[in-house]
């Protein structure tokens, strides 16, 4: 008998076993057996059932488009064994099991997996196979068993008892708004399992864990983005043991990431770190119904402070390109009452062109990239910016947008970037930059995707 197939119609053997996950066929394999032809990691294995899928409770279907997901001729069980003596195996096990869940997604081609202990929660394999296959060191296997459930004013995992590690709870303290403690809450419990996870360690009585806010970790999207940052200022929370379980409260009662922004935004103060000021600026946006579907890294240069560019689809249909980050210091010389303190660039697209999101990125490095002494960039000011050999344009007009405001500080400023070629440059006078940008609004959105399919 293969290693890695179980054995069939023993009841008894399959009470003492963990089902871990199920993989959706939607036809069976030719031959009826096995398509998968190495070993999964010792400790799991893998059954091919012949029939279709029969849910044992009721599924959550929360990611997949309705109970037609779960039509199939046949399905494959992945299985726990036995839970290991030691939360140092167990967290191993994790480990072992998130390798043996590719394995599978890859050799089966399964469009959805049902993970059990998180739930019965369905995913489309894509997305699990993206939180199995590591991309960034470090790496964690864990966020693809739990999910995140809430029970105000608690936030709390659900997956990690199925390997025989405690559940984790968080509870955010403190003059927070329901969205915004939920928001601290799962940062709070995803970086703990995170943490656990690599550390080979389960949380006991008395630790401490600083979690900056606004750290992406996971959720349902994992981006290690922020995973190594380490802020002094980050909040600690400290653990207490709940039974079986993890809870971690703050040292101290949070504070609104908006008065942050304000104490931050004064002249001298330390700059709120990038993920609580993403987090503000994200909300700000989505708030006026915008969506966040794609996040671009920006180009790291010395002296600049980093940035990315973000992809919002509007409710019109189209799409709002904009740095995030560029606006979290002050520009050296601005004045609030100028509207050239903090400025993000934003440009709107029929469509999203990754080019297109990269060329933005470069122009932002004009607000923290001017030289020692040199002027601020303020509305309607012309700024020289060749972004490739092939781009038309070597000058960009900042035009005007609107203020965002992100909280109890000053607003965010919001910039239309306006692309300028020399000839025009040299037809146009400095003061006459805002009749410029008047009469040829119309081109903005084209000559942006000219150079971006340049």
């Amino acid at each position: 008998m293969s290693p890695w197939r179980a054995p069939r119609g023993r009841a008894a053997y399959r009470a003492r076993v963990i089902r871990l996950a199920t993989l959706l066929l939607p036809t069976l394999p030719r031959d009826g057996d096995a398509p998968w032809a190495a070993p999964l990691p010792e400790g799991l294995e893998a059954e091919l059932v012949a029939s279709p899928y029969a849910p044992e409770q009721t599924p959550d279907l929360r990611f997949v488009p309705g109970v037609a997901a779960l039509l199939s001729e046949a399905h494959v069980v992945l299985w726990l064994r036995a839970q290991a003596p030691t939360d140092e195996a167990r967290l191993a096990q994790v480990e072992a099991a998130g390798r043996a869940l590719n394995l599978l997604c890859e050799a089966t081609d399964a469009p959805v997996v049902v993970i059990h202990g998180a739930g019965e929660v369905v995913y489309p394999s894509a997305e699990v196979r993206r939180r199995t296959t590591p991309h960034q060191a470090p790496f964690t296997h864990a966020f693809v068993w739990i999910d995140v459930g809430t029970t105000p004013p608690a936030v709390w995992t659900m997956g990690l008892a199925t390997f025989g590690l405690p559940e984790v709870y968080a509870h955010a303290t403190g003059r927070l708004d329901e969205d915004e403690r939920h928001a601290r809450g799962v940062e709070v419990v995803l970086t703990a399992v995170n943490r656990m996870a690599l550390e080979r360690r389960v949380w006991g009585e008395g630790d401490e864990l600083a979690v900056p806010p606004g750290i992406e970790l996971g959720g349902h999207a994992p981006d290690y983005t922020n995973v190594a940052l380490v802020w002094e200022g980050a909040p600690r929370w400290r653990v207490s043991a709940q039974g079986d379980a993890r809870l971690l409260e703050p040292v101290r009662p949070l504070t609104p990431l908006a008065e942050a922004w304000a104490r931050a935004a004064e002249p001298g103060a330390e700059p709120l770190p990038y993920p609580a000021y993403k987090h503000l600026y994200l909300r700000a946006l989505t708030a006026q119904g915008q969506r966040l579907i794609h996040t671009r890294a920006g180009r790291r240069v010395e002296g600049i402070p980093p940035y990315e560019v973000l992809v919002l689809q509007r409710t019109s249909g189209d799409y709002l390109l904009t740095t995030c980050g560029v606006g979290r210091l002050m520009q050296p010389g601005g004045h609030v009452d100028d509207d050239n303190a903090f400025i993000e660039l934003v440009i709107a697209a029929p469509a999203h062109d990754a080019d297109l999101a990269d060329m933005l990125g470069i122009v932002g490095f004009a607000v923290h990239g001017k030289g020692p002494g040199a002027p601020p960039i303020g509305v309607f000011h012309r700024v020289g910016q060749r972004v490739t050999p092939r781009w038309p344009y070597e000058f960009v007009v900042m035009g005007w947008s609107t203020h965002l405001e992100l909280g109890d500080g000053p607003p965010v400023c919001l910039y239309l970037p306006a692309l300028m070629s020399r000839a025009e440059r040299d037809a146009t006078q400095l003061g006459d930059n805002a009749a410029w940008i008047e009469r040829e609004a119309l081109t903005w959105r084209p000559r942006w995707l000219g150079s971006a399919q340049a």
